[in-house]
């Protein structure tokens, strides 16, 4: 979904996810900054309440469930050397 800022885009996503089958879905959102690491997209992915280790390197969802990850202001852009 993309459009101008203060449109209503995340909360629109936000409630559609709020209000999704639980006993089918499971969602998590990681909102994106110019401070966000890679680090924090690791960290997202190794939350025990909504990832399950399938195989030795494989993550997944709880048996049965698909998961919907929401990533916001994914385009971000990263401060400058002079914060600009």
């Amino acid at each position: 979904m993309s459009g101008e800022t203060g449109t209503g885009k995340s909360v629109i996503i936000n409630e559609f996810l709020i209000t999704a089958n639980t006993e089918e879905y499971v969602f998590t959102t990681l909102n994106f900054s110019a401070q966000t690491s890679s680090k924090n997209l690791q960290d997202l992915f190794m939350d025990k309440d909504k990832f399950m280790r399938k195989k030795k390197d494989l993550l997944g969802p709880p048996a049965g469930k698909k998961m919907i990850v929401f990533i916001d202001d994914v385009n971000m852009p990263a401060l400058e050397k002079y914060g600009a």
